[in-house]
Order: structure tokens, then C-alpha cells, then sequence
């Protein structure tokens, strides 16, 4: 009975798959007369008996596609469709072998959104890092402000034992605005031993009343260095957060190599080749100490103590180098 069901499922997600494909967007590469062109690898080219081990982890169809084409970073534009643009080589690879995910420190990523916080307990549920919301610009105003919780979270998980990183959400809309909130962010942090990365959180644009949404690709990229190497000069680990279609339509990726990247993807494992350190895996978490629903991160890399903690596709144990 169970591989009738386990078939039917393949079936099923084979029906979807197609279906998505007659509605799938272009890739974002074209040849001189302008048409688009698909990956260079056959689109089926998949093992089956690695089709029905992936088909049963998957939990959706965008997660099926990840797997089915690994040669293509798949994902969802403006409409809804569903876009693969092939792999760009020169870029450096994900390093990270996800049959290891037990090897990965847990964590997870706090505002004020989770209300007060029991740390003391926190630190007891497995939590080995967190990420502290420090602030924000004005989505409208332009103005930078602190997280009502900041000084309270970031506190009470130091005191707790817990390595502490922060984040910002930007709504910078020049070089100069970013280092500004750079520049904010690093006094504020001042007072506390921040070991894990400063990262610069970039929030979609879902009207034109914000003021970063007629941003360009260029300017977005221009604004991520600035942010990001002001930090680097002052002694902290810069990072970018996003998920794919942030970093695949919102920025030049190839112009951000330097940078470390937080990946979210909501998956039982992220489908992304290029190289990444944390992962935030889940919006619906549970923590003891937390009450309702928190974001929980899996870190690759260990930045308190400058090691890799999961294998690498080369090799069977950690390495001692970052991305």
C-alpha cells in the first residue's frame, strides 16, 4: 500500500510539474536576436530513481523543480511564473552537502514582533545563535529607528549565553543613505559583543508609496556595497538577507561575491548554488520561551568560532574556512 501511495504521488507531482512548465517565465539570458534561451543541460536529464527519492522529500512543486533541474536556479517572478536561469558558473558554488543538515548550528531571528522573551529558556531549547532585529529606515519617512525591543533582546540573549548577530531592514535609496545606516547601525551595536554577522534586510516594495520602489538593479547593488563594506571597515561580518527571487531580479549578483548571504526558503532544504552560510528554513517555528511562531535559522559556518560545523561537498568532515 505504501508504494501505490508513494507512486501516486509521483504521478501527481509529474501532472503539476507539467502543467507549471506550459507557464513557466524565461530565463533572464538572451542570444544577439533577442530570444530567450533555456538551460544548456536537457531539461529531464534526472536519474529516475533519483526522481522518486527527491519526488518523496519534496513539499511542493517549486521545490520539486529545484531538484529536477539542478542546472537552473528556479524561481517565481512578478506574476507568478515560475523562471529557471542557468546556473552562472564563475560564481562560487553552495559548498555545503544537505545529507549533513544535523551537522548545522540552530537559531533564530527575533524583533519585537515576538513580544517578551524568555531567554533564560531560550538558551536551554537548542538555540545556538540569534539574529536581533536592531532597526529599521522608514518605509515613507526616510528616518532610521531602533527595534522597540532591540536593547531588551539583544540583553537578555547575551546574558544568556547566546552569540548574537543583528540585522536592519533598509529602505536606503542611495550609496549614501546605506552608509548611513551603516554608520547608525555600528553605534548602537557599540555597548555589546556582536560576533555574528551585521546584515542588511531587504523588504519587497508592494506599492509606490515606498520610496525604494523604483530602485534600479544597479543603484540596489551600489547601495549593498556601500552598507556592506562601511561595516567590514569597522570590524563586523557584513551579510545579505534574501531569498532567491531578492537576490536573482533585485541585485547584481555577481557584483557581491565578498559578501556572505542568509538565504530564506521555506523547503526541507534550500535549492540554491550559490554559496550561502545560513539558512532560515521556517517562519512557523516553536521555541520554548517564545510565545507563537519565530524564524528558525541552520548556520553552516560558526562565526564565534571560525569554522565550517557542516561537510562540504568535497570532503566528509568540517573544514576551518568560510565561503
Amino acid at each position: 500500500m505504501k508504494k501505490n501511495n508513494r507512486l501516486f504521488r509521483i504521478i501527481v507531482l509529474c501532472l503539476a510539474l507539467l502543467l507549471a512548465l506550459s507557464a513557466c517565465g524565461s530565463p533572464n539570458t538572451s542570444n544577439e536576436s533577442g530570444t530567450p534561451e533555456g538551460p544548456d543541460e536537457p531539461m529531464f536529464s534526472m536519474p529516475l530513481n533519483e526522481f522518486v527519492k527527491y519526488a518523496d522529500r519534496s513539499s511542493g512543486l517549486w521545490e520539486m523543480m529545484g531538484f529536477l533541474f539542478p542546472d537552473s536556479v528556479v524561481y517565481k517572478d512578478e506574476n507568478g511564473k515560475y523562471v529557471m536561469d542557468p546556473v552562472i558558473k564563475d560564481l562560487t558554488p553552495n559548498k555545503y552537502n544537505w545529507s549533513n543538515k544535523n551537522f548545522a548550528l540552530r537559531g533564530i531571528d527575533v524583533s519585537k514582533y515576538q513580544g517578551t522573551i524568555d531567554w533564560a529558556k531560550v538558551a536551554k531549547d537548542d538555540v545556538n545563535f540569534a539574529f536581533i532585529r536592531v532597526g529599521y529606515r522608514g518605509y515613507e519617512t526616510g528616518k532610521n529607528a531602533m527595534d522597540e525591543r532591540f536593547k531588551t533582546n539583544i540583553e537578555g540573549a547575551l546574558s544568556n549565553g547566546i552569540p548574537v548577530g543583528v540585522y536592519f531592514v533598509t529602505k536606503a535609496i542611495t550609496p549614501e543613505e546605506a552608509k548611513d545606516e551603516a554608520e547608525w547601525i555600528i553605534r548602537n551595536i557599540k555597548p555589546y559583543n556582536v560576533t555574528w554577522p551585521v546584515v542588511m534586510d531587504f523588504e519587497g516594495a508592494k506599492d509606490e508609496t515606498d520610496r525604494t520602489y523604483n530602485l534600479t538593479l544597479q543603484t540596489r547593488t551600489e547601495i549593498v556595497i556601500a552598507f556592506c563594506d562601511t561595516l567590514k571597515a569597522a570590524g563586523y561580518t557584513p551579510m545579505l538577507y534574501g531569498g532567491v527571487g531578492t537576490y536573482m531580479t533585485k541585485m547584481n549578483i555577481t557584483k557581491l561575491e565578498g559578501y556572505d548571504r542568509w538565504f530564506a526558503q521555506y523547503f526541507n532544504e534550500p535549492h540554491f548554488p550559490y554559496a550561502m552560510t545560513i539558512w532560515q528554513a521556517t517562519d512557523e517555528g516553536s521555541i520554548n520561551g517564545i510565545k507563537g511562531n519565530v524564524d528558525i535559522d541552520y548556520a553552516m559556518y560558526d562565526y564565534g568560532n571560525a569554522k565550517d560545523v557542516m561537510p562540504t561537498n568535497d570532503s566528509s568532515t568540517p573544514s576551518n574556512t568560510a565561503n
